[in-house]
């Protein structure tokens, strides 16, 4: 069977929006734009079931969580789905998806049964995952170099090596060519050099060395604006730490910000003090927009930038090396420029949508 006769499914039962969600979303709707039958399975009522409707991709809603490869009714349900609509591949979401959907995908004879894992979180060496992976899977895809180490590092004989498929996250440059202004914050005065963030305010993401980042750039006598841009259940400690260190003035906690090449444009310097990363969608974005880059030296980062070209990587948890390297960013507005382009040319050169799709469609067949 060639690949135009084919028929995709992908599962994804999150109920929060992620990197995942994302990653799902828009690859289902690149491969029906490429005239290809997509189908989805979600839960009820997430933010990627509304999403993928509005795209016109049809969804069954299914809550799935870790038992329910057990349940009958949710197995003949799927396997009901998957055969009246002549489904050869799946594109799993999650460890819970891999459960039920790949069983059902095994049973309904599918050519294609894939995982895609977007989490650096070693795989656990039990009964159930060696024959999930060696029995189940025909392969796996991950987002990066270390996300491939993390997956074996229990288990080296998880799954045969040659069906781990290295496919990064990628970006549709022409999204962040034209940017309309960014008008929820835009009072940026003579000389002040704005700092950029985005992502759920959660532990992994560490807003909170970006606060710490701030009293010491304050302390220098620097002219900033740290703009920090999303929701999570660390809102409100990171807003008093921010008040208890009198930095009022100097951070800005934005919220929800739809428009990410807007606010990704309007910054100066983009920074990522994440803990650990699968492939950071909005360090992408952000290089995509020309813009440099401080990150920890953590995980998959260092396979994204490229340190003192593209930006720079600093040591882990080292907040005092990070205020360095932003310091000299704000300090060198010329080499800040250069490497906002350099960054932009690599997101062309090794992260577009046109290759990372081709290299997709290769992995299907």
């Amino acid at each position: 069977m060639v690949l135009s006769e084919k028929t995709i499914c992908f599962i994804n039962s999150n109920m929060v929006w992620g990197g995942g969600e994302k990653w799902h979303y828009e690859t289902s709707v690149r491969l029906l734009k490429e005239g290809y039958k997509v189908f989805a399975v979600t839960n009820h009522n997430s933010e990627l079931l509304f999403r993928l409707q509005s795209a016109g991709i049809p969804v069954l809603q299914l809550k799935i969580n870790n038992f329910s490869f057990l349940n009958p009714l949710k197995i003949i349900k799927l396997y009901r789905f998957f055969t009246k609509n002549k489904i050869h591949v799946v594109i799993l979401g999650s460890s819970n998806d891999l459960k039920i959907g790949g069983i059902v995908a095994r049973l309904a004879g599918f050519d294609k049964i894939l995982y895609r894992r977007g989490t650096a979180i070693p795989v656990k060496n039990r009964l159930s995952n060696r024959i999930l992976f060696k029995h189940v899977l025909t392969g796996v895809i991950v987002n990066s170099i270390e996300l491939k180490r993390a997956l074996l590092q229990n288990n080296p004989d998880l799954i045969d090596h040659k069906n781990i498929h290295l496919l990064y996250n990628c970006i549709d440059i022409n999204d962040f060519n034209f940017p309309k202004p960014f008008l929820k914050y835009q009072n940026k005065e003579n000389g002040e050099i704005w700092l950029g963030n985005g992502g759920r305010l959660v532990d992994q993401k560490g807003q909170t060395y970006l606060i710490d980042l701030a009293k010491i750039l304050k302390d220098r006598g620097i002219n900033f604006k740290l703009l920090i841009a999303g929701k999570g259940k660390l809102e409100s400690m990171l807003k008093d730490r921010t008040i208890a260190l009198g930095l009022e003035n100097e951070i800005v906690f934005l919220g929800f910000v739809s428009d990410m090449c807007s606010f990704l444009h309007s910054i100066d310097i983009f920074l990522l003090p994440s803990l650990h990363e699968g492939s950071s969608n909005v360090l992408l974005e952000a290089m995509a927009c020309g813009k440099p880059v401080v990150a920890f030296d953590v995980s998959s980062i260092s396979e994204m930038v490229e340190h003192n070209h593209t930006g720079f990587l600093a040591e882990f948890k080292n907040v005092q090396s990070f205020s360095d390297w932003v310091q000299c960013l704000i300090d060198d507005p010329e080499h800040r420029m250069q490497m906002g382009m350099q960054g932009r040319h690599r997101i062309e050169e090794k992260f577009n949508v046109i290759k990372t799709t081709k290299e997709l469609l290769g992995i299907i067949e």
